[in-house]
């Protein structure tokens, strides 16, 4: 199940930059691998032209996992980086497609550090984000999209 997990539906995990950070930096470096930034090129205001993407994979919306390490790395950068003007998308993708749709997890850190949410699998923890996901057609998680960046 573990495997299942930390494979998702992409087959190889970790990718080798994440590995190569792991080895050289060691354990007291924090890593966010950030997906996607998205912006709106009309949108002048710095405070809601911006958003970004965690894109997970899965093979199934029984249970939406963002991993204990990972939910951690987004929380710094939603509160250091990203502060409360910049909104973190989670996009859980059933097998590669988007045209049957997606559930979506607005990122909150409250829900991150609420222990409850945690799920131990073999030697890795969990978040299961399933409870505050949203699901989304195809067609809404554009209109999503281009209405949290305000694309005119």
């Amino acid at each position: 199940m573990v495997e299942e997990v930390k494979k998702e539906a992409t087959y190889s995990r970790p990718s080798v930059l994440s590995e190569w950070y792991r080895k050289k930096l060691g354990p007291k470096v924090a890593i966010s691998n950030i997906d996607w930034v998205i912006t709106s090129i009309k949108n002048k205001d710095k405070s809601s032209r911006y958003m970004i993407i965690e894109e997970k994979n899965t093979r199934t919306f029984d249970n939406l996992y963002i991993g204990l390490g990972e939910a951690r790395s987004l929380k710094e950068v939603k509160e250091d980086i990203a502060k409360e003007t910049i909104p973190i998308f989670v996009i859980f993708i059933k097998n590669g497609n988007i045209s049957e749709g997606v559930y979506l997890y607005e990122f909150k850190t409250s829900e991150i550090d609420n222990e409850k949410n945690w799920v131990k699998l073999g030697d890795s923890w969990y978040v299961n984000v399933k409870k505050y996901s949203e699901y989304l057609a195809e067609n809404d998680l554009i209109s999503r999209i281009k209405t949290t960046i305000k694309v005119s």
